[in-house]
């Protein structure tokens, strides 16, 4: 009896120590990184034509925020992000809102992420109406899995696509700020 407890003990034993070495530590990190870009919608006069803001650099370096050297993740480590919000602000020198040249002069804007040839549309609204509008929130339009291309291994910029309803008659200042959540595992 001794002999078959000690067997067991012994097989339990190698069996616990191979199986410790075959166990791999699952890490995944949740990341929120935001970005902001500052540029200017020139004045408008003519309401039939669009206007296009071209390529708008992106401020941030995901590899840099997505990078977890103790942990062992980085930017080849990402498997899913996400447009969370995309947000426009006027910029006042005064610190209030033009009356006559403000978002609500806007019919709707869309923006765009361009990698060399490649261009997808990021987020997009249509500007429910002409009042004094100080700061726009514009919805999401891409997929995570379209989006997350355009962040390995490049540096995406913007484009800018606005089309007024009413004319402007001085520049807009314009801070746009996007927020993206990412998920790196390994």
């Amino acid at each position: 009896m001794k002999k078959n407890l000690l067997f067991y003990l012994l097989v339990l034993l190698a069996f616990t120590i191979t199986s410790c070495s075959k166990v791999s530590e699952d890490i995944q990190r949740d990341i929120v990184v935001t970005d902001s870009v500052f540029f200017d919608i020139p004045i408008i006069t003519k309401i039939s034509d669009s206007v296009t803001i071209s390529g708008l650099e992106n401020s941030t370096n995901f590899e840099a925020h997505l990078n977890a050297p103790d942990q062992g993740l980085n930017l080849t480590n990402l498997t899913s992000v996400k447009l969370k919000s995309f947000n426009l602000t006027l910029i006042s020198i005064e610190g209030k809102v033009d009356t006559l040249n403000n978002f609500g002069n806007l019919q709707y804007v869309k923006i765009q992420i361009v990698d060399g040839v490649r261009i997808d549309s990021l987020a997009s609204v249509r500007v429910p109406s002409s009042a004094i509008n100080s700061s726009i929130d514009l919805p999401p339009v891409i997929t995570p899995e379209t989006l997350k291309t355009y962040l390995i291994g490049t540096t995406p910029r913007f484009n800018v696509i606005i089309k007024a309803k009413k004319a402007t008659t001085t520049l807009l200042h314009v801070r746009a700020i996007s927020t993206y959540s990412a998920t790196l595992s390994r």
